[in-house]
């Protein structure tokens, strides 16, 4: 190693040293310079150094112009990071005499591609070398350089002794000195030549990643589609960059140094698609923390991905990265459709059996299908209404025109519908007074005669009889509320027993108002309660019972205007369980009608599937959405609780593993005035049924969205992504496009051992980590272990931690099966494999890939899973001899011998 790179990596600490934040740099040789008709104006070379800080600066330059400090999120320095080495463009540089020019782009193979962040130093001859510190880094070097100089001082002293030996046998022995110098020499610099060949990726702590790697792909992913409602897809293989990329995008949308000096560019220049109103709501929703949310498949990566963000400077990203399945829960009980203290709420959980299985195999359909069952509850409107000849005749004008602008309503879709009862709510004003005479009447006399019910304690339990034995019994269909006669209340059953009868005579007063006065007929379930509540009231109810039968009539137009969210919103709960009876009557396509049946009939219609509390939310969101959009001052339970989530920037991470009905759940909270939605994933990593087969399955939920592939893989070996590679072609019939970034040869290969004794296999893995603890200079990279089964991972910590190495190191065993720990790099994790997407580690064993009840394609999913989470080191072990798993790896072998110094 010469001392020029000596120099190279001591003026890499300086710059380090001078400008903490510099990222990475790039040399920019201008050769012609043209106007803006393309006429030649000069071909004189000029050279520009670009240095991206991670960190907001102004932008600076030195007086020759040749260092120019740049926000890498600034508009020249996205552009810059756009392209690749010797790319030619255009790039327009304000404030400079020639702003429009003809550049060559390239990077600077000195100081401008040792990547502080990064840890990757680039030589002029494409050699790479990845380091720890740039300190040790440069010790190796002054070491080496060091040796070689004391070995050819050596050689030359022993050349001039060689001259004034006396004899043969001092001059044999002068030889043979020199000759093992020449050799000392040689292994030097074979050694040096390894070290410069050999990536080396030894890290200092267990944690998700995240340092920015300037590359151009990347960049353009990160500074696509801002804000332009087109939502990006990262499609990548192993170690591509997938969460990395997703980080710094979401960094980058919400970075509003960049968004204010994109705002100053010309309009077809800008990234951004924001109108000024737009960033100050921007920045509003930034400075409360509701600007992002960002959505993981288990609570694990949740946890690695908060700390990876933080690393990047996200403020508080640990309320804002959410572990998908709790915050499911969370929202279910925000919308009231769970209850834990209630054994009457309007919806519980389906038991584990029941969510294992696949309920909507066709999410597009199914939201059509309930859309359009939810609409037709409302088809009926205008033909439900009393004619207008029973309406008082003071009201009759007023009632005429609700009823002409029902005109058509059974022919309406959602939107018009939600727009015709946005233009119904202009009557509100005239109609409220009636209203709310109504309500008031209703509510007197429902007080007075539940008083004397509750005193009465007899008459108390004969009617709670009567109400219990009509739950029990069940209806074919649940009464849904009247749409129009709404006050935000559920069902019956999610309220105690003084609730329920309270509720029960609020409901039959005004039927026993209309079945004396306007001689309309009782159900029988209202006989009955009549028999016990009419000798309880008084002759002064009498006028008020007249009075609540006759605004009855014109209050069926009245309640029309209370507002498109209280009527559409109404009795939601039992919409959906009717939907249900409505899928098995109708045997509908897209569901399994099966489990439908099940569900209905399990606890009354209540027990609620993933799958369809998704579709809830999703659709909810998306109604208060057209809503708000028709009636910005619209209320809700509803609304207030999308107003509460939503956010500008959603992102979802391992999208895989998400049913499409998920996806639309979490993108339904995007802001309804400007959102930019990013997912990443890897269809090969799909780990259950019910995740996406196709990306083509995202289009029902994903209207308008472009998939962007990663094709570079930079933290695994060339030998894991070619185990990887084959696993992806022997399971999805396709050659993947990655390729390895890491182009060395001289790196571990993945290993298997075969054997049905647990003993033996614990005594295998011990010696493969001594190996590699010996290989990384006695310390301990990081290290995951994999079993298919949770419920063993426990009992396999317990017996690697009493092997002889770790208790003689005093190396910690930790049980990753509960997700509540990450563990340090000095500490073994053991984990179950579900739990371990988007991680990473240097070294990997899978415990007996063999030895699961999964099919072979989900077999080889969870070993590529694992594949793809080691960067060098792999190791298996199967119980059987299985050709069908054991081709992939090298049989028998050791790490024996492997260097990493």
């Amino acid at each position: 190693m010469s001392d020029k790179n000596i120099d190279l990596v001591r003026k890499a600490i300086e710059a380090k040293n001078i400008r903490k934040d510099v990222m990475a740099g790039y040399s920019i040789d201008r050769h012609t310079e043209r106007t803006r008709n393309d006429k030649l104006l000069n071909s004189y070379d000029a050279h520009s150094r670009y240095w991206l800080t991670s960190s907001p600066v102004q932008a600076s330059h030195n007086e020759n112009n040749t260092d120019i400090i740049l926000y890498r999120n600034a508009p020249i320095a996205t552009t810059i990071q756009e392209h690749k080495v010797g790319d030619e463009f255009y790039m327009r540089i304000p404030g400079r005499r020639n702003d429009v020019g003809c550049f060559f782009h390239h990077d600077l193979h000195l100081l401008s591609r040792i990547d502080i962040d990064n840890n990757c130093i680039e030589f002029p001859d494409d050699v790479k070398y990845m380091f720890d510190s740039l300190q040790k880094y440069l010790q190796y070097l002054t070491g080496v350089v060091g040796e070689l100089e004391q070995k050819e001082k050596r050689r030359l002293e022993i050349e001039e002794e060689k001259k004034r030996a006396q004899d043969d046998q001092e001059r044999k022995a002068l030889e043979e000195e020199l000759r093992k110098i020449e050799e000392e020499r040689r292994e030097i610099q074979q050694y040096k030549e390894k070290i410069n060949n050999l990536t080396r990726y030894i890290h200092t702590q267990v944690q998700l990643r995240f340092r920015p790697i300037v590359d151009p792909i990347q960049t353009r992913i990160k500074t696509s589609h801002a804000y332009d409602g087109t939502s990006v897809v990262i499609d990548g293989g192993p170690g591509t960059g997938k969460t990395t990329t997703m980080i710094s995008r979401l960094k980058y949308l919400i970075d509003l140094v960049a968004i204010e000096q994109d705002a100053e560019l010309e309009p077809d220049k800008r990234r951004f698609y924001l109108s000024a109103s737009q960033i100050r709501t921007l920045r509003e929703l930034n400075e409360k923390d509701l600007d992002w949310a960002f959505f993981s498949p288990s609570s694990l990566l949740s946890k690695y991905l908060a700390h990876a963000m933080e690393n990047e400077g996200l403020i508080r990203p640990t309320s804002k990265v959410f572990y998908w399945a709790d915050r499911l829960d969370s929202l279910m009980k925000d919308y009231g459709f769970f209850d834990p203290s209630s054994d009457h709420a309007a919806f519980v959980n389906a038991k584990s059996a029941q969510q294992a299985k696949q309920l909507i195999a066709n999410t597009g359909l199914a939201i059509v299908q309930w859309e359009e069952y939810f609409v037709s509850r409302f088809k009926n409107l205008r033909s439900k209404l009393p004619s207008l000849k029973e309406i008082q005749a003071d009201w009759r004008l007023l009632a005429l025109s609700i009823r002409n602008q029902l005109e058509g309503v059974e022919n309406k879709s959602l939107d018009e519908l939600i727009a015709l009862l946005v233009q119904l709510s202009r009557y509100a004003d005239e109609c409220k007074p009636i209203l709310d005479e109504r309500k008031k009447r209703l509510d007197d006399i429902t007080d007075r005669v539940t008083a004397k019910i509750r005193r009465d304690e007899e008459v108390r339990q004969t009617l709670l009889e009567i109400i219990l034995k009509k739950e029990q019994e069940g209806e074919p269909e649940d009464p849904e509320e009247p749409e129009t006669d709404n006050e935000d209340e559920e069902e019956v059953d999610t309220f105690g027993e003084n609730e329920k009868i309270l509720r029960q005579v609020r409901r039959w007063v005004e039927p026993y108002a209309r079945s004396v006065f306007n001689k309309e007929k009782l159900s029988d379930t209202n006989e009955a309660i009549a028999k016990i509540i009419v000798p309880l009231i008084s002759e002064g109810d009498q006028n008020a019972l007249e009075r609540i039968a006759s605004l009855y009539v014109f209050n069926q137009y009245a309640a029309l205007t209370r507002g498109a969210a209280r009527i559409l919103f109404a009795s939601f709960a039992t919409k959906y369980k009717n939907f249900r009876r409505y899928i098995i009557r109708e045997n509908l396509e897209g569901w399994n009608v099966e489990l439908v049946k099940d569900l209905v009939e399990a606890r009354k219609n209540t027990r609620l599937h993933k799958q369809e509390q998704s579709l809830l939310v999703g659709f909810i969101n998306n109604l208060a959405v057209k809503i708000i959009r028709k009636n910005p001052s619209a209320q809700h339970t509803y609304i207030n609780c999308y107003k509460l989530y939503c956010r500008p920037i959603i992102g979802i991470d391992e999208v895989t593993d998400f049913s499409d009905v998920d996806v639309y759940a979490m993108c339904s909270f995007a802001h309804k005035d400007f959102s930019s939605i990013t997912l990443a994933g890897d269809l090969m990593q799909r780990l259950t049924n019910v995740g996406l087969h196709s990306w083509g399955e995202l289009n029902a939920v994903l209207p308008k969205s472009e998939i962007m592939p990663l094709q570079t893989s930079y933290r695994q070996s060339i030998k894991m992504l070619d185990v990887a590679r084959r696993l992806y072609v022997d399971t999805i019939g396709e050659r993947p496009t990655y390729t390895a970034n890491m182009q060395e040869k001289e790196v571990p290969e993945a290993i298997a051992y075969i054997s049905d004794d647990l003993e033996d296999k614990i005594e295998w893995i011990e010696q493969r980590i001594r190996e590699v603890y010996v290989a990384y200079g006695k310390t301990m990279p990081s290290i995951a272990i994999f079993l298919n089964d949770e419920q063993r991972v426990a009992n396999f910590a317990h017996l690697l931690k009493e092997t002889d190495f770790f208790e003689d190191n005093g190396i910690k065993v930790i049980d990753g099966s509960q997700g509540e720990t990450l563990g340090s790099s000095k500490d073994v994790r053991v984990f179950p494999i579900d739990k371990v997407k988007g991680m990473e580690f240097d070294v990997v064993f899978f415990v007996d890939i063999d030895d699961t009840p999964w099919t072979e394609d989900i077999v080889k999913r969870y070993l590529y899973v694992g594949v793809s989470r080691a960067a060098f080191f792999l190791g298996v072990t199967l119980k059987e001899d299985n050709p069908q798993l054991t081709k992939y790896f090298n049989v028998g072998a050791t790490w024996r011998g492997v260097s990493q110094q």
